[in-house]
């Protein structure tokens, strides 16, 4: 797992490259539809999140766990996922949230028109009232990092 924050600490980003590492195999098409959920993301998101890539699941919380996790990206063949851990306690009044899990339920990314939608921004934002920050005094903002676009 690539984690760029030590213990304890928030605000942490993954870099391009790292990034992009993490999505070698995958299209330039679903590259760009997750760095697109990347950036609403971290927009809706509070700006001390801590950011982490496990394979090709880049995952944004409080801790590296998933107990602490608000929101993962999955990548997948043709799409993306964002998933949420407390996504069966959320309101889905658009009907996007898919899964079978005891609580995990995700929202599949298949093109632009589909991150685009409203409901998908409503539904990170009831992830992250969902998942309040825990008291800390070590934060960081991740969005002073340069280039979040851009593959090489």
């Amino acid at each position: 797992m690539i984690n760029f924050g030590g213990a304890g600490s928030y605000g942490a980003a993954v870099s391009i490259p790292e990034f992009d590492a993490a999505l070698a195999a995958a299209s330039d098409e679903v590259h760009d539809l997750a760095l697109r959920a990347r950036a609403l993301v971290l927009d809706v998101l509070p700006a001390d999140v801590l950011e982490t890539i496990d394979g090709t699941d880049i995952g944004y919380g409080w801790t590296r766990g998933y107990k602490g996790t608000i929101c993962v990206s999955s990548v997948y063949a043709r799409w993306i996922n964002l998933g949420l851990p407390n996504g069966v306690d959320l309101p889905d009044p658009a009907g996007l949230l898919q899964g079978t899990g005891k609580k995990h339920r995700h929202v599949r990314i298949a093109s632009l028109a589909d991150l685009d939608q409203p409901a998908v921004r409503g539904l990170l934002e009831a992830s992250s009232a969902a998942n309040p920050r825990p008291a800390t005094p070590n934060r960081v903002d991740h969005r002073q990092n340069e280039g979040f676009f851009g593959r090489e």
